[in-house]
């Protein structure tokens, strides 16, 4: 009979066939079968990558590795023209029209791993993903805009404006994988709720 066990493991393999043909497994062979049993599992599963640096984001490619996304600190700014009547807007701004970093749409659903400060945060609660606004030799993320006229002024907030869901599961002993659906062509960032620190990628 032909063993499909690794080398080192056949001799287990045969010391597992009898207690098979309902004959009596010594308390060796036992032990022995257990232990052939733990090594092929490490061997189809093995430990996780995981981020040494929290709140850093990395793409979670098929095979496990880590790709660090573009990291970007926006700078706020508000501007206004006009005359009588104003317009006014406030940003944040990030360097740069498109990130280096890219991935191809229409593919499978891109996962991250990120590695919060405390394994026992909700990461939906603190992080964000946003669609980025692409201007000429810029990216932003408009956070409020309006008018303002000699007699009246008005102003809209949208601090959601280009925000995505995703979902997260445990990732590892201190990580979580974020799950996205398919996004079609853009920028994007992820980031923390507040926060002027982002990582970027865009999909072409």
């Amino acid at each position: 009979m032909r063993s499909f066990f690794p080398g080192k493991l056949r001799r287990c393999a045969f010391l597992i066939l009898p207690d098979r043909m309902g004959l009596k497994m010594s308390k060796p062979a036992f032990v022995i079968a257990i232990v052939a049993t733990s090594l092929l599992s490490q061997t189809k599963t093995g430990p996780v990558i995981e981020p040494d640096s929290t709140d850093v984001f990395f793409r979670l490619a098929p095979d496990g590795n880590l790709t660090e996304l573009e990291p970007v600190t926006g700078v706020a700014r508000v501007s206004a023209k006009g005359f009588i009547a104003y317009k006014a807007s406030s940003a944040i701004i990030f360097e740069g029209p498109r990130s280096p970093v890219r991935f191809p749409s229409g593919g499978p659903a891109l996962q991250f791993v990120v590695r919060p400060i405390s394994p026992f945060i909700n990461p939906i609660a603190i992080y964000h993903l946003r669609q980025l606004d692409r201007k000429k030799k810029t990216r932003e993320v408009q956070l409020a805009s309006g008018t303002a006229a000699p007699f009246s002024i008005s102003t809209t907030a949208t601090p959601e404006r280009g925000m995505l869901t995703f979902k997260a599961t445990r990732y590892g002993k201190n990580s979580y994988r974020i799950t996205i659906a398919p996004l079609s062509p853009g920028e994007y960032a992820f980031g923390k709720a507040g926060g002027h620190e982002v990582f970027c990628f865009g999909v072409d």
